[in-house]
C-alpha cells in the first residue's frame, strides 16, 4: 500500500471532515485537516483496501456502505486501540446517508445499528448508537 498526501482543494467532492480516502492500493491523506496524521485514520484507510471496499458511496446499497465503514472502523480500532468515543464517526455515517442516499433519520440511526449489531463492537460505541437512536426519535 501506498500513501500519497493531497491538498483537499483538489478534491471538492469530500467534504471537510474527510481525512483520507482509498483508491486502489493507494491511501490518499488530506494535508491541513485536523486528525490527518492519526494512525487511526491510516489502518481505517488500509482496512478498506484489505477487505475490498472499492465501491463508491452512493453505488452500493446504504447497508452496504455501513458495513464497510463499521468494518474499517472496528479493524481501525483493534489496530491503534482508538478512537475510544465513536460519536464523530457514528454521526458522520449518519449524517452521510441522509445526504447521499436521501433517507429519513430514523432509517439512517436503523441501518447503523443493525450494522453494529452484526459485529462485537467496543461498549462505548454500542452507547453512540444507542444515543443516535434517540437523536433519531426528535
Amino acid at each position: 500500500m501506498k500513501t500519497k498526501w493531497v491538498n483537499p482543494d483538489n478534491y471538492p467532492e469530500f467534504g471537510p471532515d474527510v481525512l483520507a480516502f482509498s483508491e486502489g492500493d493507494t491511501i490518499y491523506m488530506f494535508r491541513g485537516r485536523r486528525g490527518e496524521s492519526k494512525p487511526y485514520v491510516r489502518k481505517h484507510e488500509e482496512a478498506h483496501i484489505r477487505f475490498g471496499h472499492t465501491a463508491v458511496k452512493g453505488k452500493i446499497t446504504p447497508e452496504q456502505y455501513v458495513q464497510d465503514e463499521v468494518d474499517a472502523d472496528l479493524a481501525a480500532y483493534i489496530a491503534t486501540g482508538a478512537p475510544t468515543s465513536y460519536w464523530g464517526d457514528i454521526n458522520g455515517m449518519y449524517y452521510e446517508l441522509q445526504e447521499t442516499y436521501g433517507l429519513t433519520p430514523r432509517r439512517s440511526a436503523f441501518i447503523i445499528k443493525r450494522a453494529m449489531r452484526r459485529r462485537t463492537v467496543p461498549p462505548k460505541w454500542d452507547r453512540a448508537c444507542n444515543r443516535l437512536m434517540e437523536k433519531s426519535r426528535r
